[in-house]
């Protein structure tokens, strides 16, 4: 192959799903990531506590700065508590505070493999 040639896969490897490298759960994408927040922390603002509706999943360390698609770098907004986000009023660690006061509703399961 030349330069400037790419391999171009026909189907995506990991559709939908998470991959571990070491001991974090790296997800494929926004939706599986999303999904998975919901399961372990429920459908309800880790801020205002607010369900009326559905609730936005919010990187803590942003995808530009490096932030990751996993567990530990996201927390679930309202629509109000993510806009206000976004505009830069909550820090890092105020988010962070905010994720860790929230107990899960469910565990987290890791899978072990059998022979």
């Amino acid at each position: 192959m030349g330069k400037g040639t790419y391999i171009r896969r026909m189907k995506s490897w990991n559709t939908g799903r998470s991959y571990v490298f070491g001991k974090r759960h790296i997800y494929a994408n926004k939706g599986s990531w999303t999904l998975a927040m919901k399961r372990r922390f429920g459908d309800l603002c880790m801020r205002c506590g607010w369900q009326e509706a559905t609730v936005d999943s919010h990187h803590i360390i942003s995808k530009a700065a490096g932030g990751l698609f996993t567990l530990d770098n996201g927390v679930l907004l309202c629509p109000n508590c993510h806009r206000i986000a976004h505009a830069h009023r909550f820090s890092n660690t105020e988010l962070q505070a905010i994720k860790d006061a929230v107990t899960p509703i469910n565990p987290v399961i890791t899978r072990i493999a059998t022979c």
